[in-house]
């Protein structure tokens, strides 16, 4: 029987296992702006001045996600990055 998983286990690099997702953990980090986001958004989406600091903070969200998660693919790999 074959597996149904989308990546066979031989696909995964020897320095990544898949129990090991806490680059993409860090990233929920930014969870909080992303919620300040949406409750800024709620109340301010008819008056598009009042709706700067929701697009700020959304903006702030993604650059620290992918921040966090590009620093735990370093950490986790190694630096410099070798294939």
């Amino acid at each position: 029987m074959r597996s149904t998983a989308p990546f066979s286990s031989a696909a995964w690099p020897a320095s990544c296992s898949r129990s090991s997702a806490w680059p993409c953990l860090a990233a929920l980090l930014a969870l909080p702006l992303l919620i300040e986001s949406g409750r800024v958004a709620r109340s301010t989406y008819e008056s598009p001045r009042a709706f700067v600091p929701a697009v700020r903070n959304i903006v702030a969200c993604y650059l620290v996600a992918v921040l966090l998660l590009t620093a735990g693919i370093v950490v986790q790999v190694g630096w410099p990055l070798h294939p």
